[in-house]
C-alpha cells in the first residue's frame, strides 16, 4: 500500500484501505489523514465515514466548548457530517448509529422528531440492540416526544427485560410516568 502511495497513487480506496489498516493497527493519529482524504475523495466504503467520524468525536472531546464537556453545534456538524453519509451507503453500521445517539446526547441541541427517527431507523435496521435501543429512548424521552420513548422501552424490555439495563428501562418508564405531560411541537 505505501509503495503505491509513494509512486503518488492518491484513488480514495487506496487511501481508506490505508487510513483503515492505521485504524486496526491502533494508530488514530496516522489513520486521519488518508481518512480525511479519502471521504473528500468520495469513496464508497463505511466503515471510512464511521471511523473518521469517531476520530472527530474523540478530539472534540478532548476541546469541548461548552460547560459540563458538552458539544457545540459545530463540534457536533463536524462528526455527524460523515455519519449521514455513513447511512447512504452500505452496509449499514450499528456503530454509526450508536455515534450519532452519543453526539446528540453530548449536545444541547433540541432535537426535532426528524432527527430522531434516524436513530428510529437505527432501531430498525439492529433490533436485538438493547443498549441502542435505550439510549434513542432517553433521547426522545428527553426531547419531549413520550410516546415514542414509552414504544422504544416496550420494545427494549422485549430484547432484555431482565438483567440492569432491564432495570434501567424500568426506571425510565417510571420517570416517564412522573413527569408532566408535555405537548411534542417540534417538527
Amino acid at each position: 500500500l505505501h509503495r503505491a502511495y509513494d509512486k503518488g497513487e492518491r484513488d480514495p480506496r487506496l487511501l481508506a484501505i490505508m487510513g483503515l489498516c492505521e485504524c486496526d493497527a491502533g494508530d488514530d493519529l496516522a489513520a486521519r489523514p488518508y481518512l480525511e482524504a479519502a471521504v473528500q475523495g468520495g469513496v464508497v466504503r463505511p466503515r471510512a465515514y464511521y471511523e473518521l467520524a469517531r476520530l472527530r468525536y474523540l478530539e472534540a472531546l478532548t476541546k469541548t466548548e461548552l460547560p459540563g464537556g458538552k458539544l457545540s453545534a459545530a463540534q457536533a456538524a463536524a462528526v455527524l457530517q460523515p455519519l449521514a453519509r455513513v447511512r447512504r451507503q452500505q452496509p449499514p453500521l450499528l456503530e454509526a448509529y450508536v455515534l450519532t445517539a452519543e453526539v446528540w446526547a453530548r449536545t444541547d441541541m433540541a432535537l426535532t422528531r426528524r432527527e430522531l427517527d434516524v436513530l428510529a431507523e437505527g432501531v430498525g435496521l439492529f433490533p436485538w440492540d438493547a443498549p441502542f435501543i435505550y439510549q434513542t429512548a432517553w433521547l426522545n424521552a428527553q426531547h419531549g416526544f413520550k410516546s415514542e420513548a414509552e414504544a422504544l422501552i416496550t420494545r427494549g424490555l422485549k430484547v432484555n427485560p431482565s438483567d440492569a439495563l432491564g432495570i434501567r428501562f424500568e426506571k425510565l418508564r417510571a420517570a416517564l410516568a412522573a413527569a408532566p405531560s408535555q405537548t411534542a411541537t417540534r417538527p
